[in-house]
């Protein structure tokens, strides 16, 4: 006794027909033209039930990844050009007094250099980051004071690395001889 094809005559496979009309449904779950369940399609809902769930997963992971793996500390001699867009961490001495640039009356950008003893690094902080900064006066460095600060690594086009603050939180300031708090 001979099995019949999964096949049809045009190559598809024949469980893309619907078994009551026998119009071609594709991947439907239940036929649009008479509304019949189709059959053999088990596999295809637990198909699609386990690629949400793998994808629920993998983002569940990726956010437990993101949350609870450390920030890496680099120096600035590290800094090379691949690194742009990472997080990282730095910690150092404030060389020069916060530079701000004002916005309509309000300050729309604060910056100042930080030099960790293998070279400098430019730290800034754009509108809302730069207004709560500079709204608390004790949270800018002066110079000479220590500085742990945390951001997103740039490169100026001339290949001067640039920190990105995207939280005023991550910008931790000491006098100069305590460590940052």
């Amino acid at each position: 006794m001979s099995r019949p094809s999964p096949f049809r005559a045009d190559g598809q496979p024949s469980d893309v027909d619907c078994g009551c009309c026998g119009r071609f449904i594709g991947p439907e779950l239940t036929c649009p033209y008479c509304g019949a369940d189709a059959e053999r399609r088990a596999p295809l809902r637990l198909l699609r039930l386990l690629a949400v769930a793998l994808a629920v997963g993998g983002l569940l992971a990726l956010g437990w990844q993101a949350r609870y793996t450390p920030v890496p500390l680099v120096r600035a001699a590290d800094v090379r050009p691949g690194m742009a867009m990472a997080n990282i961490r730095m910690v150092g001495t404030a060389a020069t007094a916060p530079r701000t640039i004002d916005e309509h009356g309000q300050p729309g950008f604060v910056s100042f250099d930080l030099d960790d003893g293998s070279g400098r690094v430019t730290v800034a902080a754009s509108r809302d980051v730069a207004r709560a900064l500079a709204a608390n006066a004790a949270s800018l460095p002066r110079r000479g004071d220590r500085v742990e600060v945390m951001g997103r690594l740039s490169l100026t086009p001339d290949r001067r690395p640039r920190l990105y603050l995207d939280d005023p939180g991550h910008l931790r300031v000491a006098a100069a001889g305590e460590a940052p708090r």
